[in-house]
């Protein structure tokens, strides 16, 4: 009998046997009666307390089945049911109790249907269930790729846009007024979209855009008299002017206290203009009228003029005088000029007329996104399309329709609220609106709560998935005092050493607090060490490294801190970044730096897989690629970057293009030169001069029709040509993924690029462009220009795919991560790569801003004038979703801080370093938390860190002139700073590259040493003498032997076998692609890829044909030849690891089976007691024989493998399976292409075998697998 299920009332005493977990834990483990808020501060274990608070639930007897556990990925989730399986199965084995043992049996089969899932897996099941509720059809299509839901979008808006435009909406028409330009009105497209996207992320989106309008004041209602005023905009003109006032009394305490007249004078202009924000201030109060009029008739003080005559001539007097002045003028420039009197640019008339005009656009945004909304819903209802948006938004009607009942719940919204015994919710922080509600709506009752919320709002990082982490931010507040909820804070980390706490402490008790960050980062906040066995060394401190570029060639005036360029790829800055983490990683590497292994519970020497590197965005994963191979330091680039701007792919693209449109030039020039016809650009020239006024490939044509067939430049155009008129027809009939697999065959471009540098990251990135073809071929859009409209849109909107991974996760390696992808992730060691990256503030500098407080701010153009009015609205939702943008920057920093289990590194680069710190002075405060205005004005990581770092006495280590009054309190935090600029991380770069060549050198001169070794004589010579003689010139007879080897395979002669009329293979000089070289040994790159990376794939067409082949050499021929004997042949190959277990599904049994049904098939079966099958060979040939350039006389040895051969006593019948992709062919075509490629091989086939057997080959047959024909050679 199942045990009686209970409540926990009481939080049960913890033992010897709990004692792992600490009173917090086993708190949030055990307490009931509430709703919970878990706040788990990152390393605290939040994961494990999650999994116990189930398996307590399931101790008591309740199921897995009757919980909710939402988590945030689905892979969060599948690790979540495998450590409840294995700790239920240790359950079981510690229990006694027979039905316990059988109810914790149950729970280990109900695992896989639990109800523990993302919230989009949970809303499927909803719908699948009670559909009928809103009349909703349950045969729906979901929309999972990005790029295909944002085709629809634009799709559809260009109909609505037609369809006002033809109405001459007056809605429309305002908009396009605004934001149009005369060329193109993408603005106004982008900004459709952004709306729609994030309405529909709340229950009603209809209502939420109407709420975005509630802030705008009535025309009737003066601007100074406003709600809108008096609440939002007086509130930030007074912060501001107080911040400026206590910012120039901080200036006014660093004034010297020399006698010197000029400082004097300084003292009394900040005095006057501390008078006259006091007076500004106290207007304001009263009222807009008066402190606009006091703006515009009272100049704001000047600071003091200076004269040498009031510093006596004294130089650094002076000096001084510009250092004040400086700080002055960014203090006032910064918050006077910038801010408040942004708040003053008109009166109160005109104020109010720009507020109407922005309040009228904004209604117009309203309406047309509606009309779009409308007729978005209507084509996807029509298409049977639905997007995760659409499963949430019907999953919360579906819960919340109301019905004719006592207590107004339906069928859906009672049968989960009676199911669910505890609604869990991982990752609480990044719930959103509508998920939230939803949630909500299947828990327990408002006098039954049983929601338990874990997370931690310091690492919400997804404001681009519209992540609401103020959802967080109000239950933390709320259940404060216990009276709506409860709140358990988890503050020690399990992770980190303590140099990485005490830093990540130091450093966000300075910049992180309710006014620039949302929440205060106070004791509860901050991290407390948890794990205690680290051994206490001092060489894991955190460190700082900075380039300067001051001194560097490629040096320009700009900020002094932070690197913008990056916003379009890498610069030598980031570039030079790279080379610092290089350098520092190379020196704990080969400086034996010792890191503590947990599992080892002892000290080790750190290793490359011990390494990450974080970044931002994946822009610079080139730059960290190209920098690490320089150093030859293995790197994994996870989630890596431009993907479709590496050569490869963009060949392919280029190639895609000629097919749908021949007249482009750009594409076919690219073609043309690359390595796939390797024409330079004097062919280029060549082939533009034969036709100087038509498009390229009109001057293509005109050269081939007025050139020689032998001509090069001729043949390599008439190959092209070939192949264009082979691919359109395919491209016509075929899907693109068909076409694409058929370049590779024809052009050997798949095995071209295996040679090349990081030839596996670019064979790997073909294989998933074909899949990526795979995909397309799935959604609503079919056809080879709309999958270069596919492709073109994922670059448009720089939402680069992953590229394919190359190598194995295992190997050692540094791993290279995007902060996001980083989390709930743990590394010894971390670099933070980039710190001095500009914030991406795009959003901030649009036409519309939209924020959730605010409403929607738009800046109003006069587009006949080109001029742009500014208006309050606008100004105060810029800042406040500057705010919450910086809060999300401030959160993305401590999740990558706290990723290091063991030491941090910082890198960034600085314009100027002395002229940083002056800026970083600025920002200082007496106060614990650095000023507001200061944070607010940071355009990078670095303008946080380093007014952090200036309050640390270990800083002075690195510059004694910075003057700083109140250093903070800094326990056990220590760090290093080191600043080099070009010439030094250039000396260093030259010093490793110089260790790693001596290196392998060493290395080989060990391997001849050890060679010699064996061979030398035990008699060492007693006298050496050595003699000079002239260089001798001799011509070694045999020195085409030289270029080759003794041994040569079939499979490496191939390719020069499939064309008769040339007997040599013409390989690119690895030094110039453009140079042909004449070698004499023939390879190709033609290996199994290694397992790690067949896993990492889909199934290919090429392990689908190995496969097929592979079944027809082992099949045993006295079984009845059908499905069953293949299947099991399959399984044994499986089970001995020769195939992969998810290749049976490509496979065409029946068309095998068939085979033997055919006439050569029949034939095979009637001779299997003469038949050989998988037969090797190795035969010696002249060279004479096989290369053509080859005049030695001297044998090679030449193996292989053939398929099968029938011996009969007077002749022999050779065949071979081949699985090229011919069907689409007719018969004359695949038989053209399939002699072409494979009759030297057969040839060759035919001599081996009858130089063995003394009998001729009659009959060479080619079997192709495809379409089950023989074709005779």
């Amino acid at each position: 009998m199942k045990k009686q299920r209970t409540r926990q009332t009481t939080i049960p005493i913890q033992t010897e046997e709990n004692a792992r977990y600490t009173a917090d834990q086993w708190a949030a483990i055990h307490l009931e009666g509430s709703n919970l808020l878990v706040s788990a501060s990152a390393g605290s274990g939040k994961t494990s307390v999650l999994v116990q608070r189930i398996l307590q639930k399931v101790k008591r007897g309740y199921g897995v089945d009757e919980l909710l556990v939402v988590t945030f990925t689905e892979k969060a989730a599948s690790e979540m049911k495998e450590r409840l399986e294995v700790a239920l199965q240790e359950m079981i084995n510690d229990e006694f109790d027979p039905d316990m043992r059988q109810h914790f049996l149950q729970q280990i089969a109900k695992l896989p249907q639990a109800n523990i899932s993302t919230i989009d897996a949970f809303c499927k099941q909803v719908i699948q269930r009670y559909y009928f509720l809103i009349d909703l059809d349950p045969v729906y299509r979901l929309l999972t790729d990005p790029t295909e839901n944002a085709m629809h979008l634009e799709n559809v808006w260009e109909t609505v846009k037609e369809e006002l435009l033809g109405q001459q909406d007056p809605n429309y028409l305002l908009i396009t007024q605004h934001f149009a330009s005369d060329r193109k009105d993408e603005g106004i497209d982008q900004l459709i979209f952004d709306l729609y996207n994030k309405s529909r992320v709340h229950t009603n989106p209809d209502a939420w855009l109407d709420g975005l309008l509630r802030h705008y004041p009535d025309a009737d209602v003066a601007y100074g008299e406003s709600t809108f005023y008096h609440e939002y905009v007086k509130p930030i003109i007074l912060d501001e002017i107080d911040t400026l006032i206590n910012n120039i009394r901080v200036l006014k305490t660093d004034v010297p206290e020399a006698e010197a007249v000029g400082f004097s004078k300084i003292i009394e202009s900040l005095k006057a203009e501390i008078t006259y924000l006091e007076k500004l201030k106290e207007l304001l109060n009263s009222s807009y009228k008066d402190a606009y009029q006091m703006t515009i008739s009272e100049k704001f003080p000047s600071f003091s003029r200076k004269s040498k005559k009031d510093y006596d001539n004294d130089e650094t007097l002076t000096a001084e005088h510009d250092k004040l002045k400086t700080r002055h003028d960014d203090v006032v420039k910064g918050i006077y000029d910038k801010e408040i009197m942004s708040y003053f640019a008109f009166d109160e008339t005109y104020q109010s007329q720009f507020i109407q005009d922005a309040k009228a656009l904004s209604q117009a945004i309203v309406a047309v996104e509606k009309a779009f909304s409308k007729e978005m819903s209507a084509y996807k209802f029509a298409q049977r399309m639905l997007d995760f948006s659409d499963i949430e938004l019907f999953t919360y009607r579906i819960l919340t329709k109301e019905v004719e009942t006592e207590d107004g719940m339906n069928e859906a919204k009672a049968y989960y609220r009676q199911k669910f015994e505890e609604v869990m919710i991982d990752e609480y922080q990044d719930v959103n609106a509508l998920q939230e509600a939803i949630l909500q709506a299947v828990s327990g009752n408002p006098d039954d709560p049983n929601m338990f919320m874990v997370g931690d709002v310091k690492q919400s990082i997804y404001r681009f998935r519209f992540a609401e982490p103020g959802l967080f931010i109000q239950k933390f507040n709320d259940f404060a005092d216990g009276q709506r909820g409860n709140r358990i804070i988890l503050a020690e980390n399990f992770r980190s050493r303590g140099d990485v706490l005490d830093f990540t402490n130091f450093i966000f008790r300075q910049v992180m607090d309710p006014q620039v960050g949302q929440i205060a980062y106070d004791e509860d906040a901050a991290l407390k060490l948890g794990f205690t066995a680290y051994p206490e060394v001092d060489t894991m401190h955190t460190e700082v490294l900075l380039y300067e570029e001051k001194d560097a060639e490629t040096s320009k005036e700009s900020s002094f801190v932070s690197d913008d360029a990056d916003e379009d790829g890498p610069t030598d800055g980031t570039r030079m970044q790279a080379e610092l983490i290089a350098q520092s990683i190379l020196e704990k590497v080969n400086g034996q730096h010792m890191i503590y292994d947990k599992k080892l519970q002892a000290e080790r020497p750190i290793t490359y897989e011990d390494i990450v590197i974080l970044v931002a965005t994946r822009r610079n994963h080139l730059a960290l690629e190209e920098v690490f191979g320089q150093y030859q330091i293995p790197i994994i680039l996870d989630d890596a970057a431009n993907y479709f701007q590496r050569t490869e792919i963009r060949i392919m693209l280029n190639i895609l293009k000629f097919i749908d449109n021949p007249y482009q030039d750009i594409p076919l020039a690219a073609i043309l030169r690359s390595p796939i016809l390797s024409l330079d650009e004097q062919a280029l020239a060549k082939i533009r001069i034969a036709d100087k006024s038509g498009t390229f490939y009109d001057a293509m044509k005109t050269y081939m029709a007025i050139t020689d067939a032998d001509d090069l430049i001729h043949k390599q155009l008439s190959r092209l040509d070939e192949w264009h008129q082979s691919w359109r027809d395919i491209a016509r009939d075929k899907p693109i993924a068909s076409l694409i697999w058929q370049i590779y065959t024809d052009t050997g471009f798949l095995d071209y690029v295996a040679g090349m540098p990081n030839g596996d990251i670019r064979q790997n990135n073909l294989h998933g462009f074909y899949q990526i073809a795979t995909d397309y071929e799935s959604s609503a859009f079919k056809g080879i220009f709309q999958f270069i409209r596919f492709i073109e849109k994922i670059q448009e909107k720089e939402n680069d795919l992953q590229a394919p991974k190359s190598g194995d996760d295992a190997r050692n390696a540094v791993n290279v991560f995007t902060i996001h992808h980083s989390k709930g992730l743990e590394f010894p060691l971390v670099y933070v790569y980039n710190i001095s990256k500009r914030f991406n503030t795009q959003d901030l500098r649009g036409p519309v801003i939209y924020n959730d407080e605010v409403g929607i701010g738009v800046k109003l153009n006069d587009r006949s004038r080109h001029i742009s009015y500014p208006n309050a609205f606008e100004l105060v939702a810029k800042r406040n979703e500057k705010k919450d943008m910086l809060a999300e920057e401030m959160r993305k920093l401590y999740v990558a801080l706290t990723r290091a289990e063991q030491q941090l590194v910082l890198v960034g680069m600085v314009k100027d370093f002395d002229k940083a710190l002056e800026k970083w002075q600025t920002s200082l405060s007496n106060q614990e938390v650095l000023s507001a205005n200061g944070r607010l004005k940071a355009q990078s990581i670095l303008d946080w860190i380093g007014p952090a770092l200036l309050r640390h006495h270990d800083f002075d280590k690195v510059n004694e002139t910075v003057h700083v009054e109140d250093y903070l309190p800094t326990g056990h935090t220590h760090f290093k700073v080191a600043v080099r600029n070009q010439a030094e991380t250039v000396d260093l770069r030259n010093y490793w590259i110089n260790q790693i060549g001596q290196s392998k050198q060493e290395e080989t001169q060990t391997d001849l040493f050890a060679i010699e070794a064996l061979f030398a004589d035990n008699q060492a010579p007693q006298n050496e003498v050595t003699i000079d003689l002239p260089p001798v010139t001799i011509d070694y007879a045999y020195q085409s032997a030289t270029k080759t080897t003794s041994y040569q395979s079939v499979s490496e002669l191939k390719r020069m076998l499939q064309d008769p009329d040339e007997a040599y293979l013409q390989t690119w000089s690895k030094g110039n692609q453009n140079v042909l070289t004449q070698t004499f040994r023939y390879t190709e790159d033609d290996y199994d890829q290694p397992k790690f990376m067949q896993i990492a794939q889909a199934v290919s067409p090429m392990a689908i044909g190995s496969a097929s082949h592979l079944l027809m050499q082992k099949i045993d021929l006295n079984s009845a030849l059908q499905e069953a004997d293949f299947r099991d042949l399959f399984d044994h190959l499986v089970e001995n690891q020769i195939l992969d277990q998810q290749l049976w599904p490509h496979l065409k049994i029946a068309q095998l089976v068939a085979f033997f049904d055919t006439p050569i098939g029949k034939e095979i079966l009637k001779y299997k007691t003469k038949l050989y099958r998988e037969e090797t060979f190795s035969l010696a040939m002249l060279g004479s024989e096989i290369f053509k350039d080859m005049t030695s006389e001297d044998d090679l040895l030449v193996h292989g493998t053939i398929d099968g051969f029938i011996l009969f006593d007077q002749e022999i019948y050779l065949y071979d399976f081949k699985t090229d992709r011919v069907a689409y062919l007719n018969d004359q075509q695949q038989e053209e292409i399939l002699l072409n490629r494979y009759q030297a091989q057969m040839d060759l086939y035919a001599k081996a075998l009858e130089t063995i057997w003394h009998r001729p080959v009659t009959r060479k047959m080619i079997i192709s697998l495809d379409t089950l024909k023989t074709f005779f050679v």
